[in-house]
């Protein structure tokens, strides 16, 4: 039985777990706070990959002698030796006598080892306490670790009549700065962002992080391109040092395997409403590093080339390399000509917009293969590629074809949904495309898990049922 102050303890220790809400990719965001009776007397976050944990932090602050002390942790303590030494050990050595922890770690390599090692030294142990708050803060990281996946997380924004845009494509805004400023957190949290080459030809997006005061790590920048038409002039493979340092995604494999439903799909389609924000413009554009999924075998005419060959999968320095130097967008098709791609590879694709991949390559640009049906990309081998590369949280902001495909297929996990008070009339932009119903039983149902007001804009979080 939990007495009050054991939630109170367990509340602070979550605040504190938040505190590293964008930077400990990809390990999970974990907090600890060290209570003598009723009393605290150190507390702790995790910060960053290769830095102590909760756990360490939290009694190296303590005030006072820590034995017999009870330690509030927001995860099971881990018991193996990865980037750091386990956890178990520093609360074993420094002799505290009961350890509560809000949710058992879903790593293989810990899971409930950790607690068993501390009964074994004769701690008192207890879980679940706030176990669901816990569950959620991490909710990318415990996807990942048990099936192999990334949580997908769809953005979208639209008016009060389902529309993204107007005919002509102007979407630019739809929604307040207030909502936008909060699309820039939402990535500022994720591991990776990603589009499909419909909207990088029509809207030329960053995809960075450009909150103000962002010193955090930019994510991963994640391209669905088929057929390679990217132009390779495009700001999405440009930039310069994310502010905090150039960002990368993790190391080491991922775990678990995968699979999730097939379906084959496209991206792109018209952009939605302010794909790639409106907060912090002017701020410094850093940029995470760029990969692109490809269709196996996807080589079109070599136009531009430039020296250089893709880097490996296993290219440690690849995760951690930044773009620099902007190029560029001489070859950009127009908005309105390019408002329905998708990453079919067609025949008829312009041949003045196609890449060769020396080109991306000698920009740093790393490139997948993965299979396609039809010419459309395997989107659950993408989400299995993204795990394996350790991103626990996949932020989409992408057209409808793509924010479709990934609702047809099962991917979705979330829908971060903003909606302005405007009317745009049935002329303007779908949401989403989806194929046509012929029942209500058959709709697409969510369940509302968050609703937020941003100014007169409302921010939807909604997930399947």
């Amino acid at each position: 039985m939990f007495t009050e102050f054991d939630r109170l303890a367990m509340t602070q220790a979550l605040a504190l777990a938040e505190r590293g809400l964008e930077t400990t990719h990809p390990n999970p965001r974990v907090g600890c706070v060290i209570a003598q009776g009723d009393r605290i007397i150190g507390e702790g976050f995790h910060e960053r990959a290769g830095e102590p944990h909760a756990e360490v932090m939290a009694l190296r602050s303590a005030k006072e002698p820590v034995a017999g002390a009870t330690a509030y942790v927001t995860l099971e303590p881990c018991s193996h030796h990865g980037r750091t030494p386990p956890c178990v050990n520093a609360l074993i050595e420094a002799r505290i006598a009961r350890v509560v922890f809000a949710v058992q770690d879903p790593n293989p390599r810990v899971s409930g080892q950790g607690a068993d090692a501390l009964l074994r030294a004769g701690m008192t142990v207890e879980a679940g306490l706030m176990e669901n708050e816990a569950t959620e803060l991490n909710i990318g990281f415990m996807k990942r670790m048990k099936d192999g996946l990334p949580w997908v997380r769809v953005k979208l924004a639209m008016s009060l009549d389902g529309r993204t845009a107007l005919a002509n494509g102007a979407s630019q805004w739809i929604t307040g700065e207030a909502a936008r400023a909060d699309v820039q957190r939402w990535r500022a949290r994720c591991s990776a962002i990603m589009t499909g080459v419909g909207t990088v030809l029509a809207d030329d997006p960053q995809l960075n992080v450009r909150a103000a005061g962002f010193k955090g790590r930019q994510p991963l920048r994640v391209v669905l391109d088929a057929r390679l038409r990217s132009p390779v002039g495009a700001k999405v493979f440009g930039g310069g040092v994310g502010a905090g340092g150039g960002a990368g995604v993790g190391g080491g494999a991922g775990v678990g395997g995968a699979a999730g439903v097939g379906g084959a799909a496209g991206v792109g389609g018209a952009a939605a409403a302010g794909v790639d924000g409106g907060a912090g413009r002017g701020a410094d554009p850093g940029a995470g590093p760029v990969v692109v999924f490809a269709a196996a075998s996807a080589e079109p005419p070599d136009q531009n080339s430039v020296s250089g060959v893709a880097p490996s999968a296993d290219d440690a320095t690849w995760a951690g390399a930044a773009l620099s130097g902007a190029i560029p967008v001489d070859r950009r098709p127009s908005a309105q000509a390019s408002t329905v791609e998708s990453t079919a590879a067609k025949s008829d694709s312009p041949a003045d917009f196609r890449v060769p991949r020396a080109a991306l390559s000698g920009k740093g640009v790393r490139i997948e293969e993965v299979p396609s049906d039809d010419g459309y990309l395997d989107l659950p081998a993408v989400l299995k590629k993204l795990g394996e590369m350790e991103v626990n949280e996949v932020l989409v902001e992408a057209g409808p074809t793509l924010a479709g495909q990934l609702l047809t297929t099962f991917l979705v996990d979330e829908l971060l949904l903003y909606v302005a008070p405007k009317l745009l009339g049935p002329q303007g932009r779908p949401l989403v495309n989806l194929p046509e119903l012929q029942s209500l039983q058959d709709a697409w149902g969510f369940s509302l898990f968050d609703a937020k007001r941003f100014g007169d804009d409302l921010r939807l979080r909604l997930r399947p049922k």
